[in-house]
């Protein structure tokens, strides 16, 4: 059990218990009220130390001089918050996506001379530091990262600020689960950081179909976000084309219920070059009110990743890609909910001037994102009527 009173000088204690009553009512103790004490027996049960842990620095007691604070979200993308403090954000993507090249660009936004043009959007609350924690890539990979890190941050070789330094993490040698997961919390409890970046949540388990095991290691980050005061990004590969709207494993599932916001990457060849896709899926879970959308692809006059418009298809011109607010207006304009797939399919080619066949695409893309079903998240309902 995590010794949550290690942070105790940076936490503000709740509302004292009344713990010198039974059932938390306002008579004195009376003899025989020991037997209805000492809590739940079995799985349940608790050390009283543990329980006044949590009820010190975990649990909260409204009244009407305890109201939390409004704290700016830590993290933006595109001007749209994808962050809380004490809250976790996901970033979904397969192997070779870009889940590294996002990391770095986010610890860049915190730590580096935040040059608005190499931060692929991102952007981070003054005063805050991040961290970044590799569980994943072998140590020659994770310094070519980091230096391309550092390039986006702004800092040339040799130099590295007080600040930004032992930012940058490598755990990929500690194989046991367990272990890299404590290590990783330790991390996080007796470090001075605002933001953790944590490249791969499921090399913290031994079995990412175990669910009591996926609720512990979520619970682990949640408890270590709120009693820190911290925001906690971390990445995860999602499951194949198939079940693309949907992440690895029962942890993947227990993510998406928990996060303030997930993200995932996609990739899109064109003409040799690969463009990455940073997005809100409709089916991913956010508490904010838009899709702060970001392409992005390698620029080798600077040696990095940079924004960039979407890949141009045919017949579209600078229309790469049909949006969730696209859809919603193609059933706007009609006021109907539901649509036989041969009629939404021509109004897709009406609506962005693109072939049937071409429209065709767009229907199975919106279909694995699952945009078919259920809210859009403006209150449109839509749904699909197979022919």
């Amino acid at each position: 059990t995590l010794d949550l009173a290690q942070k105790a000088g940076a936490l503000t204690p709740s509302t004292p218990l009344r713990s010198s009553s039974p059932a938390g009512s306002d008579r004195p103790a009376e003899e025989g009220d020991d037997d209805r004490q000492g809590g739940p027996p079995g799985k349940y049960a608790m050390t009283e130390e543990r329980f006044r842990q949590i009820s010190t620095y975990l649990a909260y007691r409204p009244n009407w001089d305890n109201k939390p604070p409004t704290i700016a979200a830590p993290l933006t993308l595109n001007g749209v918050p994808i962050s809380t403090v004490g809250g976790i954000t996901v970033i979904a993507a397969l192997p070779g996506s870009g889940k590294s090249v996002v990391s770095g660009a986010i610890w860049a936004a915190a730590n580096g001379k935040k040059d608005p043009s190499t931060l692929l959007g991102f952007e981070v609350k003054d005063g805050i530091i991040a961290e970044y924690i590799d569980t994943e890539q072998p140590r020659d990979t994770h310094h070519t990262t980091w230096e391309r890190a550092m390039r986006r941050a702004g800092y040339s070789r040799g130099e590295l600020p007080e600040h930004a330094r032992d930012r940058y993490h490598n755990l990929a040698r500690l194989t046991d689960p367990l272990e890299l997961a404590a290590y990783v919390a330790r991390l996080i409890y007796e470090g001075d950081a605002d933001l953790y970046i944590v490249d791969g949540i499921t090399d913290l388990m031994d079995d990412t179909n175990d669910n009591k095991e996926s609720i512990q290691v979520v619970k682990l980050f949640e408890e270590a976000a709120a009693a820190n005061g911290v925001t906690i990004v971390t990445t995860i590969h999602p499951n194949d084309k198939a079940n693309a709207g949907t992440l690895r494993g029962h942890i993947g599932s227990h993510l998406l219920r928990k996060a303030t916001t997930a993200l995932r990457i996609d990739t899109r060849p064109k003409d040799e070059e690969t463009y990455h896709r940073l997005w809100i899926p409709p089916n991913f879970k956010t508490r904010f009110a838009r899709d702060p959308e970001v392409w992005f692809r390698w620029d080798e006059s600077q040696m990095m990743h940079v924004t960039t418009t979407a890949p141009a298809e045919e017949g579209r011109g600078n229309k790469k890609v049909m949006t969730r607010d696209d859809l919603v207006a193609i059933y706007s304009e009609t006021g109907a909910s539901s649509f036989g797939t041969n009629d939404l399919t021509r109004r897709i080619a009406q609506h962005l001037g693109v072939s049937e066949s071409a429209a065709k695409k767009r229907l199975t893309e919106a279909k694995e994102a699952g945009w078919l079903a259920g809210m859009l998240g403006n209150g449109t309902a839509l749904s699909l009527k197979y022919d």
